[in-house]
């Protein structure tokens, strides 16, 4: 990201797991300051927060249009499902290793 013409080109940064920051504590001194970045997170304590704020270089909370908004809200996914069932072992095979199994 040290490039010029690369960073000319990021249209904005997301950040999944923002309580990561202390990975990416350098990233406002390679990227324009005028890229906006997003970051998003399940869980976020106080302490959290206020160190991924300082680590990337967030500017106070604000509510004029670009600058930093923290939004909360329920973390109830209803596009999210769990289905539980019962399966025979013959059912199985193939399936080992797989994501839940």
């Amino acid at each position: 990201m040290r490039k010029a013409s690369f960073n000319q080109r990021i249209a904005f940064i997301g950040i999944a797991e923002l309580h990561m920051v202390h990975q990416l504590r350098d990233l406002r001194l390679v990227v324009p300051s005028s890229v906006p970045i997003f970051g998003c997170i399940a869980t976020l304590t106080a302490k959290a927060q206020d160190f991924a704020l300082r680590s990337i270089g967030f500017k106070s909370e604000c509510t004029a249009l670009g600058q930093l908004r923290i939004i909360r809200t329920s973390v109830v996914s209803k596009n999210i499902q769990m289905i539980i069932q019962c399966l025979r072992r013959e059912e199985m095979r193939g399936l080992e290793g797989r994501d839940g199994i």
